[in-house]
């Protein structure tokens, strides 16, 4: 973590896959940019909640999303 400012990510005006992927588990967000790390960070993406979501979305077919 730096100091740094970085702009968060925007759904609206930017694609998720310029800057996340999906581990290779699928259950983890991973940044690929710093705006990403940011938002990820504020929001907490790899909570153990969320995670624990999404492994029984996952046991449903429903995850990782379809675009």
């Amino acid at each position: 973590m730096t100091l740094e400012s970085v702009a968060l990510f925007n759904p609206r005006l930017e694609d998720w896959d310029h800057h996340f992927k999906w581990s290779q588990d699928l259950f983890f967000v991973e940044a690929k940019t710093a705006s990403a790390g940011a938002t990820m960070e504020l929001l907490m993406l790899n909570r153990k909640g969320l995670v624990n979501l999404r492994k029984a979305l996952a046991h449903f077919g429903v995850h990782p999303p379809s675009e």
